[in-house]
């Protein structure tokens, strides 16, 4: 939602109705810092606190029946929304927020924000937005006691997702990972197991299940493609010869089916033991497995688990409820109208759906800047299949699938021994002089003539027989080659093929988060060098350059094929909760195409240094060099004649790293197969139109790589 609510009772009706959190997500975009300025220089922020808090101080005096104090409840909600709108992104309305007190009682703002925290009216998103932007107030504030505070809300309250996000957003600070407080949320919360079993959902992956559960229907992929059956012949044509993930992918059945499990009740009620209802009183109703593993039945409801698709496709349910339930959502819309115990229970299955994606952010950030301590315990809980099950799985929302991307990422990727920039402290590389060969600790020369079907030929992953992590049992430690994620890379690639043409829709807000978030993995893959190859960049080029090119990105779609274009087309450029995603999409794009670029240059210069080395294995051609070097140091080096064959073999030869053989073949209208400086032209077009100050960093991003592009 951007600017003012909907008129008259509507966004009264329309705050009452929805949870703080997905409340707050309404009104995102693109920070204001001169309305934060004058609203924090002229003390009007100080208004709307006081505003906010005006609620608790004359309703202890009024008698009112609950249906009048539901506007004041909106205007509640409306408030907390400001405030966050008013320091978001701003360390001075931060920190001015954070020393600001009550004239009345000398209490801070904060401690009044805390003391406001069970109520379902904002002031948990505020609090977790300034925490998780300001490392000050995080100091000060995230302890011990406000972490078991939250999760007595959630044992108090039930699963409201403001209350795992609080966790998530005390893990980071400006960007930055806290250490201490993710294994803080780690300790006491995850491992403590009375508060696990309480506080959240569990997550099972099962193989050998697929003829035991009901078939799902097909679903439509961004392109308008039928969604694909698993089929292992033709995974098998196309893989590596190893990678992790092998044996359960490419078998019959291929990647395992995913359960979620939480304590529940048929009667539940705030302040149970339960965590939420029973799966027979959300949604439609959807059957119970009993599976190998599950705790004890005589424990109750934990020893019974639910298949993930049911539980989520309510997040996603124009397109997934009729693949899942077998009823088109407009249907069930219909029946939720006329029976109110259904639009209930609707509502709960997507509280609990919105619970569990901030459940798996929460993790995600807890293993955020290689948190090794987090990363040990949670990969016994999260296997890398069970994660890129979640991630294939085209029944599943975006917002589920993007955020079990961001957990395998961190857990499994981002971690040692990969490194950046493929293990060099930068690329290019500066300087080649010595290497050890092979499982020999003797020097050998590095320079040497190479192709790109050589191997090393580009920068790329890989752990050396004298490296000390080589033979590790532990696969992701010890396996040796490239090809170890083929399962995220092929699963990058797959992702990107079902945006056809490269349309993106910004109304489509969740796919574009996703999309955003795969790109990040892509880079990520990218930079650790697992896309060090020819055809691995022929494959993903293939599909990246047009989701770059912009100018066929419609506003939204209506149907299944009608995408209406943002009128006036300049509309695209801006800034709103729903472009910032498709930016960032592209932002990430272009640095995946500046990695590949450092990769083409690594190349060429290696085979520039290789030609000079020629020159100098040649007596006659040595000998006319440093004559030249000589008269050019004395200033009397003649001018260039075009019959002198020193001066033609050096710039014939430097003339075939960018037009020849494998140089030609690196040029990326030749990687792509697109007229690349189209889609350049779009991106220029666009640093033209928007925001500068907003979008610099991908302002500049544009003008490395273009400098990079033309060399």
């Amino acid at each position: 939602m951007n600017g003012l609510p909907p008129p008259g009772n509507e966004w009264i009706k329309l705050a009452n109705s929805t949870l703080p959190a997905a409340f707050s997500a309404m009104f995102g975009g693109a920070r204001d810092s001169f309305v934060q300025r004058i609203f924090r220089d002229t003390k009007l922020i100080d208004s709307v606190f006081a505003m906010g808090i005006s609620m608790y101080d004359r309703l202890p005096k009024t008698q009112e029946p609950a249906s009048e104090l539901e506007p004041l409840r909106a205007v509640q909600k409306l408030v907390h929304v400001c405030l966050q709108r008013l320091v978001e992104g701003d360390p001075e309305s931060q920190a001015y927020f954070g020393r600001r007190v009550l004239p009345s009682t000398g209490e801070k703002w904060m401690q009044t924000i805390l003391g406001q925290l069970e109520d379902p009216l904002g002031a948990a998103v505020t609090l977790s937005k300034l925490l998780g932007a300001n490392e000050a107030l995080m100091a000060q504030y995230a302890n011990a006691d406000l972490v078991l505070q939250f999760a007595t809300m959630v044992r108090n309250l039930g699963p409201q997702p403001r209350l795992v996000n609080f966790f998530e957003a005390i893990c980071t600070a400006g960007g930055n990972p806290i250490k201490s407080n993710q294994e803080m949320v780690l300790r006491l919360t995850w491992m403590n197991e009375e508060w696990r079993k309480k506080a959240f959902l569990s997550t099972m992956a099962v193989t050998g299940m697929a003829k035991k559960l009901p078939k799902l229907g097909d679903v439509v992929d961004p392109s308008g493609a039928v969604s694909v059956k698993h089929d292992s012949k033709a995974i098998k044509s196309k893989a590596p010869a190893d990678y992790i993930g092998k044996d359960i992918y490419e078998s019959e059945e291929g990647l395992p089916a995913v359960f979620v499990q939480w304590s529940w009740s048929d009667n539940w009620e705030p302040s149970m033991d339960e965590l939420f209802w029973a799966p027979s009183k959300l949604g439609l109703g959807y059957p119970v497995y009993e599976l190998r593993g599950a705790p004890d039945k005589k424990k109750g409801g934990r020893s019974s688990w639910v298949r993930i698709e049911d539980l989520c496709w309510i997040q996603d349910p124009h397109r997934l409820c009729r693949a899942v339930t077998g009823k088109d959502y407009s249907e069930v819309l219909e029946d939720s109208k006329a029976d109110p115990a259904l639009a209930a229970a609707l509502k709960a299955q997507s509280q609990l759906a919105d619970y569990y994606v901030g459940e798996l952010l929460m993790f995600a950030r807890m293993c955020f800047g290689r948190s090794y301590n987090v990363i040990n315990h949670l990969s016994r809980q999260f296997s890398y299949e069970m994660l890129a099950s979640i991630c294939y799985n085209p029944h599943l929302p975006p917002r589920v699938r993007g955020a079990s991307v961001s957990l395998v990422q961190n857990l499994y990727l981002d971690r040692f021994p990969q490194m950046h920039n493929c293990g060099r402290p930068v690329l290019p590389e500066l300087l080649w002089v010595y290497s050890f060969s092979s499982g020999s600790k003797e020097a050998a020369t590095a320079i040497k003539a190479m192709t790109l079907k050589d191997k090393g030929s580009l920068p790329e992953f890989g752990i050396s027989p004298d490296h000390p992590l080589h033979g590790n049992e532990n696969p992701f430690f010890g396996f040796p080659s490239g090809f170890k994620f083929f399962l995220l890379r092929n699963f990058g690639n797959k992702f990107l093929a079902g945006f056809g043409n490269g349309t993106l829709v910004s109304s489509q807000q969740h796919k574009n988060m996703m999309a955003r978030t795969v790109m990040g993995l892509i880079e990520t893959l990218t930079s650790f060098g697992f896309q060090s190859s020819l055809p691995k960049i022929t494959d993903l080029l293939e599909f990246l350059i047009p989701v770059l090119d912009g100018r066929i990105d419609a506003e939204k779609l209506e149907g299944k094929s009608n995408y209406i274009q943002h009128q006036p087309l300049v509309k695209r450029f801006a800034l709103s909760n729903t472009s910032i995603h498709v930016t960032g999409l592209k932002t990430n794009i272009i640095r995946v195409l500046m990695s590949i670029s450092n990769f083409r240059a690594n190349f060429r210069l290696r085979n520039l240094l290789q030609n000079f080395k020629e020159y100098n294995e040649d007596r006659r051609l040595r000998a006319d060099l440093l004559t030249f070097h000589q008269l050019y140091v004395e200033n009397k080096a003649p001018r260039f004649k075009e019959d002198d064959p020193l001066m033609l073999r050096i710039f014939k030869d430097f003339e075939a790293l960018f037009v020849e053989g494998d140089g030609l073949k690196l040029q990326f209208e030749k990687l792509g197969n697109q007229i690349i400086a189209q889609h350049m032209c779009y991106c220029y077009c666009l640093c033209l139109n928007i925001n500068t100050s907003f979008y610099l960093p991908w302002f500049l991003l544009f003008y490395t790589f273009t400098a990079i592009f033309y060399d």
